[in-house]
């Protein structure tokens, strides 16, 4: 029995693979039975049935003393031999330790192809955690680190509502959805958001008014089939108990506020180097560091706060980008004439082709980043963020098309003198006039594109606003 519990693994629903299963199958043509003829059946073994989840993932429950839930194929005679010796060795074990699990319990078994090794927990109905024999470590099963045994208690929360959101369709007995109590936290965090900037809560108050619309759909339907509804809420719940283990909800060090550090982690130092490119770039690095930092707080990220922070940077980088162009122009102009100081206009020239790559660079990396998710933010930030530094990497190649732009124009500037001391020639008068009308087209292309595209997003978003008014007006009473 021994061997048995090292070969028993624990696992989490969190550390499934569902959503990224590389599985594949290929449709072959099939002659359909006749009429009053049904195809042969594939059956599987006594006390074992066969279930599908709302989401279309078929799966299996086997009452061996306990209730068993197992997603691997059960039509397969190695596949059931597996089962049944695993599910076997667990009871025994359960029997050896005199653990009593309740009616309310069931267990996840996976074994792996070889039947060596078994991954498996238990989630309990009653007490809505899962659990295993053994003390585990949550670094050993993908939970994150916690500070007190309350905190973790909302992860193994977590994991539960996801153990019912993916084995939603079976016969279970009677769970406590806590309708009622979710709909008031939901309720609590609509109003946090609708009062506060700093909200904690990662999700905005239109959606906090979804979630509650789909609990009061719950309860409206009146079918005896609960599966779709305990799918719904349990998905739900998790995002809630996720949202309490990050803000670190009912200890002392809970986080109130976005950007409150709680986490007892290194500052980032601002190192000579930085100091240095900063000064050079005319302190736009610092600005952009505190606002990265201040976004990534205790390396939590808000999918609204990243959608927000990147069309800013993208407005800016257009804006330096097509400035850049324009003095790049401006200097190609010049060159050819040879009028002014063709010293400072190569020089010019360099800074603005600079900061036109340097722009073009960001909006191409950062094409389709203002529609990421919080996940895929996060993971974008988490390899951008150095552990001493923290981002000043990254702030400094934000700053690059706006300063290289200031060293263009400071660089231009710097010849205004040479071009009056030339005015005489009536030429130099003609350059510098078309110049300036290609430098004021350039602007206002820019500028008629951006009322144009803040235009069409109006329109769109008023649109919305009267089809929700619409919707609304019915439900009026007159």
């Amino acid at each position: 029995m021994s061997k048995a519990l090292t070969s028993l693994k624990a696992t989490t629903p969190t550390s499934s693979t569902r959503y990224d299963s590389r599985r594949s199958v290929e449709p072959v043509v099939r002659t359909t039975a006749i009429y009053g003829e049904e195809s042969r059946p594939l059956y599987l073994m006594p006390f074992c049935t066969s279930v599908v989840n709302p989401e279309g993932q078929l799966y299996y429950t086997l009452q061996n003393e306990i209730r068993f839930i197992i997603e691997q194929p059960m039509q397969d005679p190695k596949v059931q031999e597996r089962v049944l010796s695993w599910s076997s060795k667990i009871v025994e074990i359960l029997k050896e330790r005199a653990i009593v699990l309740p009616p309310s319990a069931e267990i996840y078994l996976n074994t792996s192809e070889d039947g060596e090794t078994c991954w498996y927990y238990i989630a309990d109905h009653d007490s809505k955690v899962i659990s295993w024999i053994e003390p585990v470590s949550t670094a050993d099963i993908g939970l994150r680190p916690s500070v007190s045994d309350e905190h973790i208690r909302f992860a193994l929360n977590e994991c539960y509502w996801n153990h019912v959101e993916y084995y939603s369709a079976h016969d279970c007995g009677v769970i406590d959805l806590q309708m009622d109590n979710l709909f008031s936290v939901l309720v609590q965090c609509k109003t946090d958001q609708l009062t506060s900037e700093d909200s904690t809560f990662p999700f905005s108050a239109q959606k906090c008014e979804d979630f509650l619309q789909v609990i009061r759909d719950c309860r409206a339907i009146e079918s005896p089939d609960i599966t779709r509804i305990r799918w719904s809420i349990a998905r739900i719940w998790g995002l809630v108990c996720n949202h309490r283990f990050m803000t670190h909800y009912g200890q002392q060090t809970a986080r109130l506020s976005r950007d409150q550090l709680i986490l007892d982690v290194p500052e980032a130092k601002e190192g000579r180097m930085f100091r240095l490119q900063s000064r050079m770039l005319f302190s736009i690095p610092k600005h952009y560091n505190v606002s990265l930092e201040k976004l990534f707080s205790d390396a939590i990220i808000y999918q609204t706060e990243w959608r927000e922070f990147i069309p800013k940077c993208r407005d800016e980088w257009t804006l330096s980008t097509a400035l850049s162009f324009a003095v790049l122009i401006c200097n190609l102009i010049i060159l050819g004439s040879s009028h002014g100081s063709q010293a400072l206009s190569k020089v010019s020239t360099a800074f603005s082709a600079a900061a036109v790559s340097a722009g073009t660079v960001l909006l191409t990396k950062h094409q389709r980043s203002g529609m990421w998710t919080a996940a895929q933010a996060a993971t974008y930030l988490t390899y951008a963020h150095n552990g001493s530094s923290g981002f000043h990497s990254l702030a400094c190649q934000f700053s690059l098309p706006r300063a290289l732009l200031l060293w263009a124009l400071a660089a231009f500037s710097l010849q205004v003198p040479f071009l009056f001391a030339d005015m005489s020639d009536h030429s130099m008068l003609v350059i510098l006039g078309t110049a300036l009308v290609l430098c004021f087209i350039i602007y206002l292309c820019h500028m008629l594109l951006t009322r144009c595209w803040s235009f069409l997003r109006g329109i769109r978003h008023w649109r919305i606003f009267q089809s929700r008014s619409i919707r609304l007006d019915d439900t009026l009473p007159y």
